[in-house]
């Protein structure tokens, strides 16, 4: 194709070297579908069909957009989704067809497309007298200017998107986290049966496991709880009848104490009589000391 009918064919979009760093550019689809958008957009108001339609908007249909970039109708649906949460673009739908918005449009496209007739009437502009193109130099820096401040304004925006989106993804993260926690909680009521039961996940509880995770494996978990389970000692079996618990298990000391086989039964091993210093006592049981 020559540039003639390429300038007949609608002109040019603009594309800037930041489109690089942004999220989507390793997402082979959504990068095709949307350079797609970009290209099909309209860059004037006009009506179809008694719509109205503005500039950054695409008439268009999934099976449309399928046979335009040879993506499958799923996989343009998908990447339509991840446009449509992180902002790129807004949908409408009717039963006819749907209309795709590409939000701040002028920020990928600063300027009308220069159609045949600018190009046509260079040659023309060029020869105006000296106080038309004062004029138009006027027209150029005050368009210069509000192109600008319309880039602040984007880059203000997309920070604050970016902000958004890693708060929600802190609190996607913590929810997940909560499942986790609940798990653990779960499975100690479910292996700990002679321990007394955690009927409910407290903040400081929630904030113990949170800092036990840095450190251990929902494996170690279970370990710990199974040795708990199977230790005479934690199940009552010292010189007060003291029970081990929930919380006292998953101190981070007493994790690696029950972990390194402190509290495994010993044959041949025989429980004193309380002493009478309870204070002796009390320091005994945590320390894991059975004489």
């Amino acid at each position: 194709m020559d540039s003639d009918n390429l300038i007949e064919s609608g002109g040019f979009i603009k594309l800037y070297r930041s489109i690089l760093k942004w999220e989507w550019y390793d997402d082979i689809n959504v990068k095709v579908l949307f350079l797609h958008l970009l290209l099909k957009a309209n860059y004037e108001y006009k009506k179809w069909r008694g719509i109205e339609i503005q500039k950054g908007d695409v008439v268009s249909s999934i099976s449309h957009l399928s046979n335009e970039t040879q993506l499958t109708p799923q996989q343009v649906r998908t990447c339509l989704t991840k446009l449509k949460k992180t902002g790129e673009i807004t949908i409408k739908t009717t039963s006819k067809y749907t209309l795709i918005h590409i939000e701040k449009y002028s920020f990928f496209q600063t300027q009308q497309q220069t159609d045949n007739k600018q190009i046509t009437n260079k040659q023309q502009t060029d020869n105006k007298q000296v106080t038309n193109k004062q004029q138009t130099n006027n027209k150029q820096i005050t368009n210069e200017q509000q192109t600008n401040n319309k880039r602040v304004t984007t880059t203000k925006e997309l920070k604050e998107l970016k902000e958004k989106e890693k708060r929600e993804e802190r609190k996607e993260g913590e929810e997940g986290n909560k499942g986790i926690y609940q798990l653990i909680a779960d499975c100690y009521n479910a292996t700990c049966v002679s321990l007394p039961r955690c009927t409910k996940l407290s903040e400081a509880r929630e904030k113990a496991i949170r800092a036990r995770l840095k450190k251990y494996t929902i494996e170690d978990f279970k370990k710990v709880f199974e040795t708990a389970e199977n230790s005479d000692f934690l199940k009552g079996a010292n010189r007060n009848n003291w029970l081990a618990n929930f919380d006292w298990l998953i101190k981070d000391s007493n994790m690696a104490k029950v972990l390194d086989g402190n509290y495994k039964n010993k044959t041949g091993v025989v429980i004193q009589p309380q002493s009478s210093n309870i204070f002796l006592d009390i320091a005994q049981e945590e320390g894991g000391v059975l004489f």
